[in-house]
């Protein structure tokens, strides 16, 4: 998908301090964003260039989905450094962009509606996603990883080394 994606938001749903990180282009791994006021509604545009939604992209390998979700976990690791918090982003295909020619990831920042969910549900619910997209025979790493998420209180950032862990075990069993 080249080009453009736009949304129309209720105003005051992205935070004034948000919509100041996101156009500075502060937060580097969530694309980049322009805002337009609409009356009680705000126009907002993501940049896409070079980037697909992962829901419109067939065929991806176990390898890639866990890859896709290792650097998911990273960008969540990185926006609480730039206030923006992981419970706020809203996680599914059609915010998560892949740009499988260079294996990178980006993020559509969309609020979560209503109130914030915990980190678990929110990240829960996208490995869900990615699992039911994954091989029958694969599907097991993508249980372990709902496991580690759902009864241990890592972090981000120690949720991607977990599936960086699992994405080498899988080339390693591939070999």
């Amino acid at each position: 998908m080249d080009g453009d994606m736009k949304l129309l938001l209720d105003k005051g749903r992205i935070r004034e301090y948000e919509k100041d990180i996101l156009t500075a282009g502060l937060c580097r791994h969530l694309l980049p964003m322009g805002f337009v006021s609409c009356g009680k509604k705000e126009q907002v545009t993501y940049d896409c260039t070079g980037f697909c939604p992962i829901g419109r992209i067939r065929n991806l390998d176990a390898g890639e989905l866990l890859g896709i979700m290792e650097k998911t976990f990273l960008i969540l690791a990185e926006t609480g450094n730039h206030y923006i918090p992981p419970s706020r982003i809203t996680l599914n295909e059609e915010t998560v962009f892949y740009d499988r020619r260079k294996e990178r990831v980006r993020i559509a920042y969309v609020p979560m509606r209503g109130r914030m969910c915990s980190i678990k549900v929110n990240a829960g619910a996208f490995i869900r996603i990615m699992k039911e997209r994954a091989p029958a025979d694969m599907k097991g790493y993508f249980g372990r990883a709902q496991e580690s998420l759902q009864l241990y209180n890592y972090s981000s950032a120690d949720m991607a080394d977990i599936l960086a862990g699992m994405k080498r075990e899988l080339f390693v069993r591939g070999s």
